[in-house]
């Protein structure tokens, strides 16, 4: 018997280019079957940082708007103590940060660059 439900998700890592995904769906006594898959083009929104993975282990990635001034970043851990700082040129959608250093713990990260105010908290496995 077809179902037709209606599933929502919101996906905060889709990539910009095309995103596949398909339901794994279970049944009681442990037999499954998968929807079709579909897919779908996404693009964040101007102002939206995305950060991933969470939790890290070896290194983070950022996606950010292109915003035309420069970009500080700060992480700084649980206690509020500033363990990285670096400056991301205008302009900038994409950067990485090597988190191997870092003890495994909760950190927040900070974007500031003109209006552009934006913390987010990650944790390093």
């Amino acid at each position: 018997m077809q179902s037709n439900e209606i599933y929502q998700y919101i996906d905060n890592t889709a990539l910009k280019a095309i995103n596949y995904y398909r339901l794994k769906m279970v049944d009681a006594d442990g037999q499954f079957t998968y929807s079709k898959i579909i897919a779908i083009a996404a693009a964040p929104a101007n102002n939206t940082i995305t950060v991933f993975p969470n939790p890290v282990k070896d290194k983070l990635f950022m996606r950010l708007p292109g915003v035309p001034a420069e970009t500080e970043i700060i992480i700084a851990d649980a206690k509020g103590t500033c363990v990285k700082k670096l400056q991301l040129k205008a302009g900038t959608t994409e950067a990485s940060i090597n988190t191997v250093g870092l003890a495994a713990g909760v950190y927040s990260i900070s974007f500031q660059s003109g209006s552009l105010r934006n913390t987010q908290q990650f944790i390093k496995q």
